[in-house]
Parts: structure tokens; sequence; C-alpha cells
């Protein structure tokens, strides 16, 4: 198991996999346990707006870091299949930190810029607008145009290195079969 591990560090995808376990594992164990805790005692916004909102910033620092270190992952997967040299040149050492440093960066920003999400009691569930379910949002004043954009975005790259990927697949494929 050691002699795994050994091999598993010297892989920047499984550090950038341990990276993204740990902020999955921080994010299921806190919005998990937290939102089964407030939807229980039937919190709203107004309940403790100081702790759900930080909680919320956390949930929104988790999803916007977590989801662009996961395009990041895929990048490294694509050029790992098209060039191991390349993916070295791109990846290796101190470089690798930047990489995950980025969305990091990104993550903290967008919770600083932006609204964040957070809960309702009432549907038992996160939301941007504090006042869901007993003061509609007509003028959109709690309308987030970034979550969708960032979203619309993890899409599109997401597709765009699965088709890299898989024709990169098969172009190796090709090149080593008997």
């Amino acid at each position: 198991m050691v002699s795994i591990c050994k091999q598993m560090a010297k892989s920047t995808c499984y550090k950038i996999m341990f990276v993204m376990g740990v902020i999955d594992i921080a994010a299921i164990l806190f919005v998990g346990h937290l939102t089964g805790y407030l939807g229980y005692l039937g919190y709203v916004y107004c309940s403790s707006p100081e702790f759900i909102y930080f909680a919320g910033a956390f949930v929104s620092f988790c999803w916007y870091t977590e989801s662009t270190i996961e395009l990041i992952l895929a990048m490294n997967r694509c050029i790992e299949l098209l060039s191991s040299e390349m993916a070295r040149k791109i990846f290796k050492g101190k470089k690798l930190y930047i990489w995950l440093v980025i969305p990091i960066i990104y993550g903290l920003s967008v919770i600083t810029w932006t609204k964040t999400g957070v809960f309702s009691g009432i549907y038992f569930s996160w939301f941007f607008n504090p006042h869901i379910g007993y003061i509609d949002d007509v003028n959109q004043v709690y309308n987030v145009t970034l979550h969708p954009i960032h979203d619309l975005v993890i899409i599109i790259f997401s597709i765009n290195h699965l088709r890299n990927f898989l024709r990169n697949f098969f172009v190796q494929t090709r090149r080593t079969s008997i």
C-alpha cells in the first residue's frame, strides 16, 4: 500500500484528485450535516444571518473551486494522453501548484464579490434569495449572473475536454493496435 501511495504522489493527476477530494469531503461533511441540522430546526436566513451567510460562502467557494479544478484535471488527462512530455512541461513541479492556486483564488474572489447561497428551511435547500418562500424577488435583486455563466462554461469545457480525450484516445489506440 505504501509503494502505491508513493507512486500516486509522483503523478500530477493524483495530486489534483487529492485536492478535489479534500474540498469534496469538506463540502459534503459541512453541507450535508448543516443542511440537515438547519432544515430540522427550520432555519431561514433571518434566524441566523451571519452564520448562514458564511456557510453559504463556504458552499459557494467549494462549488466554484472544485468544478474549476475538475476542468484542470480533465485538461491534464487530455494532455497526458496526447504527450507525456508536454504534460510534464505544463504540470510538473511548482507549475501544478500554480494550476491549483488559480481555482482557489477564483473561488475566494467569487464569494467576495458576488452574492452567496443562503439556506431556507422552507424549501430545505440553498438559494440566492434569502427571502425565498415569503417575499418574491420581482426586481431580480438576488439574481446572480455569474453562477449560471460559470456552470455553462463548466459544461462547455467539460464536453470539449471529453471530445478531445476521446479523439486522442482513438488516435493512440490506432497507433498501438496489433
